[in-house]
């Protein structure tokens, strides 16, 4: 999530309250990361960029692939294609993150729906892929190499830290500016209910589990944890 809600100031009382939600050192209920420097976490957007860096850091290659998904308004992935968690590709990656200057609303089935078309994309060219070695499996030898399946996305990790403002299905838009909490809380489940019935519908397919992360004190706890649960993920909060 790099919408601008992300940008704003953390208050050194919210300070206090995120770092009790996150370890702050190796070895730390066996968190092999390194510790992450608070001195740089000015807001939501430093936090979410750094725990995602030195995760990356610390996964093994070899078993490992990813890209990321930046989303506010629209959704703008990386790579279009899944990498290794090597030395350059993190680098890359970080390099990439740190330059994110958050902006606009937040689309948060937009970013879901980016992550599901990805993971078609990826589907297809690896059926390619695989068709095109079997076509000289004859001269060449047997296939080798990663089935099919273990090619393709299995995990979602989805951080934000706030509502759906933006996209399909979304709330708080002009039409009710004039309404109380209690009268939108009223307007936007229903929106949210029917968001996560296309998502566990297209999951189905996709067979992808869904885990959500929610940072900050105005999280939408409830469209989250229906959301995870509906994918057979976890939802995690942070600094609440």
């Amino acid at each position: 999530d790099t919408s601008i809600s992300m940008t704003e100031k953390i208050t050194e009382e919210e300070k206090e309250r995120l770092k009790k939600s996150i370890t702050s050192g190796p070895g730390e209920e066996k968190d092999p990361r390194r510790p992450l420097d608070w001195s740089k976490i000015n807001c939501k957007l430093d936090l979410a960029r750094e725990e995602i860096i030195r995760s990356l850091e610390v996964m093994d290659p070899e078993r490992t692939m990813f890209t990321i998904i930046s989303f506010a308004e629209g959704a703008t992935p990386w790579k279009e294609e899944l990498v290794a968690t090597n030395e350059k590709n993190v680098e890359e990656v970080a390099e990439w993150l740190r330059k994110i200057k958050g902006s606009k609303r937040t689309n948060v089935f937009g970013a879901l729906d980016a992550a599901y078309d990805l993971s078609e994309t990826i589907a297809g060219t690896e059926v390619d892929k695989r068709k095109s070695k079997k076509k000289k499996k004859d001269k060449d030898g047997p296939v080798t190499g990663l089935h099919r399946d273990d090619a393709l996305p299995d995990t979602i990790f989805i951080y934000t830290d706030g509502y759906a403002t933006w996209g399909k299905y979304s709330g708080e838009d002009q039409l009710w500016a004039s309404k109380s909490n209690q009268e939108k809380a009223a307007l936007y489940a229903p929106i949210m209910k029917l968001m996560i019935e296309e998502v566990k519908d297209r999951n189905r397919i996709a067979r992808i589990t869904l885990n959500c992360v929610g940072v900050g004190e105005r999280q939408d706890t409830t469209t989250l944890g229906a959301l995870a649960r509906a994918c057979g993920g976890s939802y995690v909060q942070i600094g609440r």
